[in-house]
Formats: structure tokens, C-alpha cells, sequence
């Protein structure tokens, strides 16, 4: 598969209001590393021979086809409506078939995740998720979660003293922190009901997390099942110490959760799964 690919440009960062590169080194990157991870020739192109209409949104070309990548974090569309038609095809990040199902050239595409594919072979080749230990809820708050985060990790804190860890680390440190968890529990940021990246990475090495229900739906129009893949609390999280101590109760349906989760995510979301599926939807299949 050969690619062109937006380059950074510098001034994309500075000269709009839009701020078109300003999440470059975030989603740009992800979809640019993943595929060359996944062997495609990926040829950096200057940003200029694209059009750009939003600081959630870049386009690249598949084998010569435009398409559009929509890494937004919520649920409108960040391209145009009179624009749309222009894609062969769109990857929508936390997809959801109620409002996108109508755009009939728009997919979803699982969300950012790891950045560097040698960290993530590194990690799973050390984590070993044994359902026993430290109560973790690592994700900073800030933007819209900083509230709901705050709250989290107070009342966590209050509950479980120095048993709870909410420490920022190193990222392959925090992949391993895993070995020493309970469980992991995640406060989504933009939304409440996102998958987000530390999640997402802590799903993909098998370890049982506590989150809202999420309705990002992972390529191949994969959805994540409370219960099966992590265990839902309340939006309010004021139930969230009962499923902490479920998880104490039953530490091997957790680490059953922990498996199921890291097997969608591999079904879905590495690299050469992801590739697959973008040329399913440029085929139509």
C-alpha cells in the first residue's frame, strides 16, 4: 500500500485560528506510525497538497484514492457536510452508528492507542495481569475531565490510602504497572463515554479496567461490551468502590476481562488488522 502523507508544517500550528497541525504529534502520528509499522510505504508530502477545514480532521491519499481521516474526539463530523462526497472513503475516531451509519463512505477507525509499536511488543512481552494489588486511575485531569478525574481520584484516595496510585510515570513504566494492579480505573476525558488512549493501551495488555459505558466503536465495527471486555460503573462513578471490590471478590473473571479486552484489541487495532480493514472499506466489502 503506498501513502502520501501530510507532513508537519509548522505554520499550520501558528498561522489559523483552526490550528490545523496543533494535534499532530498525537493523531496524525498514531495513523502515520501505524502504517508504517504495518509495512505500507508512507511518503511524507507537504500539508499544502491537501485541503484542510479543521484542526480534528487531515487528508491522505490510499494508492492514489483521497481519503479522510476525522480523529475528532466528539461525535459530530469535523469535515463539511458539502465536502463529504469528495472522500472515497472517511474514518471516523469514536464512530457511532446512530449518527454515521447515513454517511455511506464514512467507517469507523480505532482510536489513538500507542504511538511506538517496539514500546507496545516490549510491554506485552512483560505484563503479566494478575488481579492483585494497587488500585490505579493514572490519567491527569485536565480539559473537560479535570473535574471528574479530581473527583475520582479523591474519593479513591480516601477509600484506599496507599493502595491507590495515581502517580504519572514514564510511558513503558506505566505499562508495567500493570503487574502490580487490582485494577485500572479510567475517567474518559473529552467525554464520558470515549474510550481513551490510556484505556485503550491498558485494554490492549490485558488488563481489567472500570470505566462509564463507552460507545466508540473500534474497526471492523467492533464494540466493547461491559462486562466482557471492562466493567462499567455509573457516569456519576458513585458506584465505582462497589466494582473496585467485585474485582477483589473475583479476580479471575477479571483477568478473564483483561484477556477478552486485549483480544479485540488485537483483532481490531494493530497495525496490519487496521490496514486490512482500510482496504475492506476502500473495496466496499
Amino acid at each position: 500500500m503506498n501513502i502520501d502523507f501530510p507532513e508537519y508544517n509548522s505554520n499550520f500550528d501558528k498561522t489559523s485560528n483552526l490550528q490545523y497541525h496543533r494535534y499532530y504529534n498525537t493523531h496524525f502520528k498514531y495513523v502515520r506510525n501505524l502504517l508504517g509499522e504495518a509495512g505500507c510505504n508512507v511518503k511524507l508530502v507537504p500539508a499544502s497538497n491537501f485541503e484542510n477545514y479543521s484542526r480534528t480532521c487531515f487528508e491522505m491519499k490510499v494508492n492514489g484514492v483521497l481519503v479522510a481521516i476525522d480523529f475528532s474526539d466528539h461525535l459530530k463530523v469535523s469535515i463539511p457536510e458539502d465536502k463529504i462526497k469528495k472522500y472515497a472513503v472517511i474514518f471516523k475516531f469514536h464512530y457511532n452508528h446512530d449518527l454515521h451509519s447515513g454517511y455511506k463512505n464514512m467507517y469507523p477507525f480505532s482510536p489513538v492507542n500507542f504511538q511506538s509499536w517496539s514500546l507496545y511488543k516490549k510491554a506485552i512481552a512483560n505484563v503479566n495481569y494478575k488481579a492483585s494489588g494497587l488500585i490505579l486511575c493514572k490519567q491527569q485531569p485536565g480539559g473537560a475531565a479535570l473535574e471528574r478525574r479530581k473527583y475520582v481520584q479523591g474519593l479513591l484516595h480516601v477509600k484506599y490510602g496507599n493502595m491507590f496510585d495515581k502517580s504519572i510515570q514514564p510511558e513503558f513504566d506505566f505499562y508495567m504497572k500493570i503487574n502490580q494492579a487490582l485494577v485500572s480505573v479510567c475517567v474518559p476525558g473529552a467525554r464520558n463515554d470515549m474510550l481513551d488512549r490510556g484505556q485503550g493501551q491498558y485494554l490492549a495488555l490485558g488488563c481489567c479496567t472500570i470505566s462509564p459505558k463507552l460507545v466508540t466503536v473500534l474497526s471492523f465495527n467492533q464494540q466493547l461490551v461491559p462486562g466482557t471486555h471492562y466493567i462499567e460503573c455509573k457516569p456519576d462513578y458513585s458506584d465505582v468502590v462497589e466494582k473496585v471490590e467485585w474485582v477483589r471478590s473475583n479476580p479471575e473473571k477479571a483477568i478473564q476481562i483483561g484477556k477478552n479486552a486485549k483480544q479485540i484489541f488485537e483483532k481490531t487495532s494493530l497495525p496490519k488488522i487496521q490496514v486490512e480493514w482500510i482496504n475492506k472499506c476502500l473495496k466496499n466489502e
